[in-house]
């Protein structure tokens, strides 16, 4: 066969390759919340694979070995971790399962947040010595999760029940003590305190507290506990690292509804109950590290079991590692071939981001805003000045740097998360990679103080990026989170103006949202009452669309690609907005993030064919 004819064959057969791998998502649920899921197995196989020597440890060794020490408790855990927790609890002063009037919420609180850096639901992390971070612990989602599914109907609650009861069995000491809570006496504790949490956990914006002092906290908390016991407590526990007077603390309060929501539970609750829940929590999550028995009584079957267990080693290992956890699998996963290619996804996204508005009055204002902190308009040329400074920063020498004063981390992953919690202390920077996660999900871009918005690795996966993916699931998939990314930016820039000007800017944003429609053709199909999220989400979501969608049109010569095997009624355009609605699977209202813009989307319409006036094209957008 000739030369060129032969380069001409293996180009289709690639070609066919490429098209047949993204078939799966058209097959199958695309859950993000399953793909990401993926992404953390990946990583977290990555670093148990990874070779450690005992000394002089890199931070990227240093990262694995506290992962090994995690995963090694599965199956060499024993009494030694059990005893370890046991002792543990008693030194910060956890009664479970006793409801006791000795309890101290506070001492429980700093005492667990100072000697581990870690809690089960609200973290009090020193940052650096004078500065704590108040965040909701990343482990509570993980938490209300498994309670949700042991609660579930399709068991009738007999799963929680028995968990419960195995752990009372386990923590329970020996001299008999009446005031050891019954499961339905759980049961009404947690009907008062879990909505209230969770609702507050899960708030899209609980507000933050960037440089807030003691007062502020006392403020927020409530009179249910006197300024004289926070005084004492963190005093006692973080003793080696706040001024002698607490008036000079500072404190970053990640999210003040949530942070408010739990003090204020002591209104209706004693204080004796509410570190009984706590404590509760604390047994659940400490003693996923114990040993493997222990562990399985945590999930309804040992593969579940050991499935949780990567998922909770790798969730742990973020917590303690950050961007060291991930800087292996950073450096080996992602090419210079592949980042230069999201790089130009970026570039000509915000190409029509920026023109796609061009006419428009307040919102091209806002816009150009946005852009500013973004080198103008110029194209970012390298992954030094686009969003991915996750590369950069898992660069060797960047991270050594980062973490010279953690030690070489050992066999045991409770001397390692003692040692890890020091030597944070010691680190002025900050080593959490904490803009990985919010309200305990993964994500895939976050924004800046600055007004920046940078990517993370999630957002390189598949099902939302792959070189070799076609155009319409890069722009359909990446090129929206990138549109959504930059829509947030508006909206951070709006915050600062006034009502009549962020209504404008909504307005022209969602054009003829409010006004009636003459339809073209009479459907038959009632139209629903919507929107079913706010103005600014819906958007947001249409300018995010629209440049996405024409980055797409422009790469693509109007929408051209190859037709996939088995689907050759799935047009350019099409796939594309159907990826773009799969992306959105697993996400929180992730239904109406798809339905409610492409209802006021011409092109979609077009696409599929829809009449003027039914369900998905009830609104015309302006010309």
């Amino acid at each position: 066969m000739p030369k060129d004819q032969l380069l001409r064959l293996q180009a289709l057969e690639a070609a066919e390759r490429r098209m047949k791998i993204w078939t799966i998502p058209l097959q199958t649920p695309n859950n993000r919340g399953a793909f990401l899921r993926r992404f953390i197995e990946r990583v977290s196989d990555r670093n148990l694979h990874t070779a450690v020597p005992a000394q002089n440890q890199s931070a990227v060794q240093k990262a694995a070995q506290f992962y090994q020490s995690c995963s090694l408790v599965y199956t060499t855990g024993g009494e030694r971790e059990l005893s370890t927790v046991r002792r543990l609890l008693a030194d910060f002063g956890v009664f479970w399962p006793r409801l006791s009037n000795a309890s101290n919420l506070l001492r429980i609180c700093f005492a667990m947040s100072a000697v581990l850096d870690w809690a089960p639901v609200i973290l009090f992390s020193l940052a650096r010595p004078g500065h704590i971070v108040v965040t909701p612990a990343p482990f509570y989602a993980f938490l209300l999760g498994r309670r949700r599914a042991m609660l579930s109907s399709s068991n009738d609650g007999r799963e929680y029940k028995s968990y419960f009861s195995h752990m009372v069995d386990t923590f329970r000491r020996q001299e008999p003590s009446s005031d050891v809570l019954s499961y339905y006496e759980l049961l009404a504790m947690e009907s008062q305190i879990v909505p209230a949490l969770q609702q507050a956990y899960t708030a899209a914006d609980g507000g933050i507290i960037k440089n807030g002092t003691l007062d502020d906290i006392l403020n927020l908390a409530g009179e249910a506990i006197p300024r004289s016991k926070w005084d004492d407590e963190l005093g006692k526990n973080f003793k080696s690292a706040i001024p002698n007077d607490t008036t000079a603390l500072r404190f970053v309060i990640e999210n003040v509804f949530f942070f408010a929501e739990f003090f204020a539970l002591m209104d209706n609750l004693s204080e004796s109950q509410l570190a009984y829940y706590v404590g509760w929590t604390a047994v659940q999550g400490l003693s996923l590290f114990t040993k493997p028995a222990v562990i399985n009584f945590y999930y309804p079957s040992r593969s579940q079991a050991l499935q949780g267990h990567v998922m909770a080693c790798g969730a742990l290992s973020h917590h303690y590692m950050g961007l060291a956890f991930y800087a292996n699998y950073i450096r080996e996963e992602f090419s210079a071939h592949e980042l230069a290619d999201v790089i130009a996804l970026v570039n000509h996204v915000r190409k029509f981001f920026r023109e796609g508005f061009s006419s428009s009055g307040a919102l091209k204002e806002f816009i150009d805003k946005s852009q500013q902190s973004l080198d103008q308009n110029a194209p970012f040329p390298s992954a030094a000045s686009a969003p991915l400074s996750f590369v950069t920063d898992s660069q060797e020498g960047q991270l050594n740097e980062l973490f010279r004063h953690f030690p070489d981390q050992k066999p045991s992953i409770f001397d390692n998360i003692q040692s890890v919690a020091v030597a944070r202390r010691m680190t002025r920077a900050d080593t959490r990679a904490a803009n990985f996660r919010w309200n305990g999900k993964v994500r895939l871009y976050y924004l800046t103080d600055d007004k920046r918005f940078e990517l993370l690795p999630t957002a390189l996966e598949p099902p939302f990026y792959s070189a070799e993916a076609p155009p319409a699931v890069k722009y359909g998939a990446l090129g929206a989170e990138i549109g959504d990314a930059m829509a947030a930016l508006v909206s951070m820039w709006l915050r600062d103006a006034d009502e009549n000007t962020r209504a404008k800017v909504y307005t022209e944003a969602l054009c003829r949202h409010n006004r009636p429609v003459i339809p073209v053709e009479t459907a038959t199909t009632q139209v629903p009452s919507w929107p079913n999220i706010s103005r600014r989400e819906l958007a947001e979501r249409v300018v995010s669309l629209n440049a996405a969608f024409r980055a797409f049109l422009d790469a693509t010569d109007g929408g051209n690609q190859y037709r996939l095997d088995g689907y050759e009624s799935l047009t350019g355009k099409r796939m594309f907005f159907i990826i773009w609605c799969m992306a959105q699977c697993g996400a929180s209202y992730g239904k109406q993030k798809c339905h409610d813009p492409l209802r006021l989307f011409r092109y979609f319409a077009r696409a599929f064919e829809c009449k003027v006036g039914s369900v998905m094209s009830t609104i015309r957008e302006c010309t």
